[in-house]
């Protein structure tokens, strides 16, 4: 299900997972609760900092044992956006997707073509009562240890299609003409002219 018009999410009261084991997952003599006995929670062996490369598919991949009837949701902390329940892509942004993998309990978010402005904190969140959430950190940068160094495609699919290519530490052998060769439309060429650093181009 793909909803067009953006959602933003108003959380309620949680709280956040900050280890695999809490007092929730003891018995009253003390013992330890059989897995199937504990409600939802997260798996926290994984990183919580994930960097991707411009351009590079991201995965944040979120581990929840014992889900159970619940559902997962991802949200972007920076403008409290929905982005995902369950498997339903709640954004028009099309980049965001859900990835579940039943073999290892994964709800991994996957962020295509990632831009720098997609850098932030994410948060995978359980529909629990109250919610529990488990919050993760995206760093996109830019490559420069290509053998040409900071050259980039970016592409950002919607309703719309946008492809840039990006240069980096631009230089005059980089003058030249671009072109653009989508697979149903009509190509769009760019002549390029590199001067003193500076990019001057001319359709």
């Amino acid at each position: 299900m793909d909803i067009d018009e953006p959602h933003t999410y108003t959380p309620p009261k949680h709280y956040y997972q900050t280890s695999s084991f809490d007092d929730n997952e003891i018995n009253d003599d003390g013992t330890a609760k059989s897995p199937l006995d504990r409600g939802p929670y997260f798996d926290i062996s994984a990183s919580r900092n994930v960097t991707a490369l411009v351009g590079n598919t991201a995965y944040l991949n979120c581990r929840v044992r014992n889900l159970g009837n619940r559902t997962v949701s991802w949200i972007r902390h920076r403008d409290l956006h929905l982005l995902t329940v369950g498997k339903a892509t709640y954004t028009s942004d099309q980049r965001y997707q859900s990835v579940h993998n039943p073999q290892l309990d994964d709800w991994s978010l996957k962020v295509l073509y990632p831009q720098q402005r997609d850098s932030g904190v994410y948060e995978c969140q359980i529909s629990t009562t109250p919610p529990v959430g488990y919050s993760m950190t995206l760093s996109v940068e830019i490559n420069y240890d290509s053998p040409r160094g900071g050259v980039s495609v970016i592409t950002e699919k919607g309703d719309i299609t946008t492809s840039y290519l990006l240069i980096q530490r631009a230089r005059s052998t980089d003058s030249g003409k671009y072109t653009c060769l989508p697979s149903m439309a009509n190509p769009t060429t760019v002549h390029v002219h590199v001067l003193n650093g500076k990019c001057l181009s001319e359709l």
